[in-house]
C-alpha cells in the first residue's frame, strides 16, 4: 500500500470516495486505489457504507451525508427528518428524508436508509448548514413534506403531531407555494400545509 497516496486521500476534503474518485485524488491506478480503500477499511479508517463507495469521515452523522447520497445536485435534509431534528415532532423517522433534483428512490447504506424526494430545481432550497447538516427551515420542511406527499398521490398522508415554533412564517411557505407551476398540485399542497398547521396547533 502506498502510504503517501493513502495520506493524500485521508487528508483531502472528500468525505466519501469510490475507487475511481480515489484514484484521481491520489494519482494512482484504479486497482491500486481499490486496494488502498480496502486496506483502510480493514484498518478501521474507512467504511464501505454502500456498494462501491467508502466513507472516509467516520465521525459523520447520517444526516450530514445528504450531499454524498445525492452528489449531482444540492441536497438537504427535509420533511419529517428536518422536523424531528428541529424538535417540531417527537417521532423518530425510520429513514433520513432528503430533497434534491435526483429521482425518487431509497438509498441503503451502513448508516441507515436515505429516502430521496425529487423536486424541480426551482423548489430545491430553503435550507442552511447547521452543525454540519444541510437542514431545511421549519417552513420549507413542511412544504417539502406536503409537496412530496401530494406529488406522489398521497395528499392525506399523516404527519406526526407537531409543535410549530413561534415565528413560523406562513409567508415563507406561501413563497414556495407560488413557485409550484401546476395549479392543481399547488392547490393540493397548500391544502395539505394548512391542514397540518391547524392540527398542529390544537
Amino acid at each position: 500500500m502506498s502510504l503517501p497516496a493513502q495520506h493524500a486521500l485521508l487528508s483531502s476534503s472528500a468525505r466519501a470516495a469510490t475507487a475511481a474518485s480515489a484514484a484521481e485524488a491520489m494519482g494512482v491506478a484504479r486497482n491500486e486505489a481499490l486496494a488502498i480503500l480496502c486496506g483502510l477499511s480493514d484498518a478501521g479508517l474507512a467504511e464501505e457504507w454502500r456498494s462501491g463507495e467508502w466513507l472516509l469521515d467516520l465521525s459523520a452523522v447520517p444526516e450530514s451525508l445528504a450531499s454524498e447520497v445525492s452528489p449531482a445536485s444540492p441536497a438537504y435534509v427535509s420533511g419529517v427528518s428536518a422536523l424531528y431534528l428541529r424538535g417540531i415532532i417527537d417521532q423518530v423517522p425510520s429513514e433520513v428524508h432528503v430533497v434534491s433534483e435526483a429521482p425518487d428512490r431509497v438509498v441503503a447504506t451502513s448508516r441507515g436508509a436515505f429516502r430521496l424526494h425529487s423536486m424541480p430545481a426551482r423548489l430545491v432550497g430553503g435550507f442552511s448548514v447547521e452543525r454540519g447538516v444541510p437542514l431545511a427551515s421549519p417552513e420549507k420542511a413542511l412544504f417539502d413534506w406536503a409537496y412530496a406527499a401530494c406529488a406522489s398521490g398521497r395528499p392525506d398522508a399523516r404527519l406526526p403531531e407537531a409543535d410549530w415554533p413561534e415565528g413560523f412564517s406562513r409567508d415563507e411557505v406561501g413563497r414556495w407555494l407560488a413557485a409550484v407551476d401546476d395549479p392543481r398540485l399547488r392547490e393540493d399542497v397548500a391544502a395539505a400545509v394548512e391542514r397540518r398547521l391547524v392540527i398542529g396547533r390544537r
